[in-house]
């Protein structure tokens, strides 16, 4: 009987798109004859044992953010939650190295998770936050956050240095320069193959990140004078709201189901997070950026992607027509699709 080497993957429990951005490394590790292994919690594991269910997996739990409703209040709303990360990043240290110890793995890739590690297995963080941007105490958690990165053997940044999309959210510790490799972009849409687009001329409202923000954009975008009229087609939402025909909700789909719709010349209105920028980026959409309140990495994106890449950057509270109608101005979002594919080169096949 042959024996597979093993290969853990474990995405990072706060949102679908770290999951997501997970779905062709691991497409890739099995197309090389690896036995794939995952670990993780919450929604995100739900979502690829959906997509892969033949695959081992196991729970280990994990810290569920929470982030407040009230702009002022989220800055300390997160700073409090900081010892609750640490105790989840050391007790999930411990539930991995059990695992460890059971399933025997060549390779670890951990997506921002630090506590996903081992110093008996070849250890690869997958992350593009090599500086984030805290709200708080900034020089004291990029200390401590470089010391957890040094933990591991690689650190693989899902970007390309000849487009930077995550702009200097990558840039480069001194003391982590060794350890640093971009593998080039990620999205999940690169396993759903290109259909005839729908005929469909309007939105496409993407909803994503934690409650209760993402209800408030959806409620929001639903009650906007601006779009009782227009035709909106709305993905991954959690509770139908719309009274009006002209709005479609589909709640939570495949790529494979949505890609149709982003295909088409319709605009795309989401958060600014990295991997629906990656996704968004692989299809060649036009953007309208409106970043979750009180994340500076989403808020820093957003400004950053408008400005280098003539995308469309609103805050929530700033959305009138005016400001609306410059997306008529934008132009699609799109890189080279080779950008996505440089990833594969860094996964050897299993001997």
């Amino acid at each position: 009987m042959e024996i597979k080497q093993k290969v853990i993957i474990s995405p990072l429990n706060w949102g679908l798109g770290h999951a997501a951005r997970c779905i062709p490394l691991i497409n890739e590790f099995l197309n090389k004859n690896y036995e794939v292994i995952l670990i993780g919690n919450g929604k995100s594991l739900a979502f690829l044992t959906s997509n892969f269910p033949d695959l081992k997996q196991y729970d280990i739990g994990g810290l569920e953010i929470e982030i407040s409703a009230n702009k002022r209040g989220q800055t300390l709303s997160i700073a409090t939650q900081i010892p609750k990360f640490i105790r989840s990043k050391n007790l999930e240290f411990e539930k991995v190295s059990k695992i460890i110890e059971e399933e025997k793995p060549h390779l670890i890739i951990s997506d921002n998770r630090y506590g996903v590690y081992s110093e008996k297995v070849k250890s690869i963080l997958l992350t593009h936050q090599l500086k984030p941007r805290f709200p708080v105490l900034k020089g004291l958690f990029q200390n401590q956050l470089e010391k957890w990165m040094l933990n591991f053997d690689e650190i693989w940044i899902p970007d390309s240095e000849k487009i930077m999309l995550s702009g200097r959210l990558s840039d480069i510790p001194s003391r982590l320069s060794k350890k640093v490799k971009h593998i080039g972009l990620l999205s999940h849409f690169t396993t759903a193959k290109k259909t005839n687009p729908e005929n469909f001329e309007g939105f496409n409202l993407l909803l994503s990140g934690p409650e209760p923000q993402r209800s408030k954009l959806h409620e929001l975008i639903l009650n906007h004078e601006y779009f009782m009229d227009k035709n909106l087609n709305i993905f991954g939402n959690t509770k139908s709201l719309s009274k009006s025909k002209k709005h479609i909700e589909f709640g939570v789909i495949s790529a494979i189901k949505m890609r149709p719709y982003l295909d088409s010349d319709s605009v795309v209105i989401c958060r600014s997070g990295y991997s629906s920028l990656m996704d968004l980026s692989y299809l060649g959409c036009k953007i309208i950026l409106i970043p979750t309140p009180g994340q500076p990495e989403q808020v820093y994106l957003a400004k950053y992607i408008s400005r280098k890449f003539n995308q469309l950057y609103i805050t929530q509270r700033s959305l009138t027509q005016k400001r609306l109608d410059i997306f008529k101005n934008i132009e699609p979002l799109k890189f080279d699709e080779e950008l996505f594919n440089e990833f594969q080169k860094f996964i050897k096949p299993a001997s």
